[in-house]
């Protein structure tokens, strides 16, 4: 190793060595065991021989020993780059850069590699920054204190005056920004703008400018209404749920938005448009078959109606139903439960209504319909009038194993034959058959 290594040689024979042979009670038990082989005869025992170092004489000499290679990480650690080589004393002053506040100063080794984790200049690390100037600072990035200040690691609650939330920040992480403003989402240039742009897309809104930050409104089209709208990244990014403009996410539309979102579902309405929650009587334009849907399930670019819309098998269903095939609409009753089902089929000796009968049930009354889907509409009015009356009560999944509990009521809370003459299936649109 050279003169480097002549020297740490040098030092390990006059200092630790003498350190670990003064005697059993001094060093590990390395030590104790060395002072054993050599009989406790130290090389500094001669007269006039050194002492061997000890408290704070030894803390100095421990240091002093430091190589600047080995110093140098503990201080860039510590968020300071040292401008001058080691002094070659732990307790000397050492000239660095502090990385958070780009000052030049002067601090020692040992109270650095003391520090519990802090980093900085003694401005930086400690409590002695005037909590005005530190109020001003945050100000200035764009943020207002909401509460006294208290420490730069201390997360501080703010007000972000670029996005109008609430946040909380750190002094030190504030201090160390270069000129950007507001909290940790405006400030920040790390979305990649290809995922950013990906985000307002699945949101229901097609960026119509580059992208700049997350909290600069974003000029969009509405790709469910079609409009043009200003959207932040953040804004889009936080939604729970719906998807558009802030007109169509929140489900509070207008008329003629809500008749828009419902042409790009391929509906027409026939009647007036009841509210985003409410069930909203329309024609399908492919299939002129009736429709029921709440514009709020809505989905752009997608069929709403049963009958047009793709069929999705599941391997786990052996009764797939078919929107498109003939069905039977059916309303059975069980004597012993006292309670009426209503549900639909795709003939009258299906394996469904044979599971029925099985249990205990009787037929009542069938209705044969051109296709699924008509029969599905006819079945939700006549659970809707159900649920709507008295009938809000059901049987339990033990009571029907089979399945279709969710669809009985009790016969002491409806009226058969008013069921059996609500349902019309003369009154629905003549279905296009394919």
């Amino acid at each position: 190793m050279g003169q480097l290594g002549d020297f740490v040689e040098a030092v390990f024979e006059q200092v630790v060595l003498p350190g670990l042979l003064v005697g059993p009670q001094r060093g590990c038990r390395g030590g104790q065991r060395l002072h054993d082989r050599t009989r406790g005869e130290s090389p500094l025992g001669a007269p006039g021989s050194p002492s061997p170092p000890s408290g704070k004489a030894w803390n100095t000499v421990s240091m002093a020993v430091l190589t600047d290679a080995q110093a140098r990480p503990v201080m860039i650690a510590a968020g300071l780059e040292p401008v001058e080589p080691y002094p070659g004393n732990g307790r000397a002053p050492w000239k660095c850069h502090c990385t958070l506040c780009g000052k030049e100063v002067k601090l020692t080794y040992r109270k650095t590699r003391e520090r519990a984790g802090r980093r900085g200049c003694q401005a930086c690390c400690s409590d002695t920054i005037d909590p005005k100037k530190a109020k001003a600072l945050m100000r200035k990035a764009g943020l207002e204190p909401q509460e006294p200040y208290r420490s730069t690691t201390t997360k501080w609650r703010c007000l972000c005056k670029v996005c109008g939330k609430k946040c909380a920040e750190t002094y030190r992480d504030v201090s160390r920004r270069a000129g950007r403003r507001g909290c940790q989402a405006c400030c920040s240039d790390a979305i990649d703008p290809k995922k950013a742009k990906a985000l307002m897309r699945k949101a229901g809104l097609e960026p119509q400018e580059p992208y700049k930050n997350a909290a600069t409104k974003w000029k969009c089209r509405c790709l469910i209404c079609k409009k043009t709208c200003a959207v932040s990244y953040e804004d889009a990014s936080s939604r729970k749920s719906g998807k558009g403009c802030p007109s169509c996410a929140s489900g509070k539309l207008d008329t003629t938005r809500a008749e828009a979102k419902l042409a790009t579902a391929g509906l027409k309405p026939l009647e007036p448009y009841p509210g985003s929650q409410s069930k909203w009587k329309c024609v399908c334009k492919t299939c002129k078959g009736a429709v029921v849907v709440r514009i709020s399930s809505v989905k752009e670019g997608t069929t709403a109606c049963r009958y047009c819309a793709e069929p999705t098998y599941s391997f786990h269903s052996y009764d797939q139903f078919d929107y498109k095939a003939p069905a039977v609409l059916y309303l059975i009753v069980h004597d012993g439960l006292k309670a009426a089902n209503i549900g639909v089929t795709h003939s009258t000796d299906s394996y469904r209504l044979w599971e029925h009968e099985e249990e205990g049930w009787r037929v009542c009354k069938t209705w044969n319909l051109s296709s699924g889907a008509d029969a599905k509409l006819l079945k939700q009015a006549v659970l809707d009038r159900w649920r709507q009356g008295d009938a809000r009560r059901t049987l339990t999944g033990r009571q029907m194993p089979q399945g279709g509990h969710s669809e009985t009521a009790f016969l002491a809370d409806i009226d058969i034959a008013k069921t059996i003459a609500s349902v019309k299936p003369s009154e629905l649109p003549k279905r296009r058959t394919r």
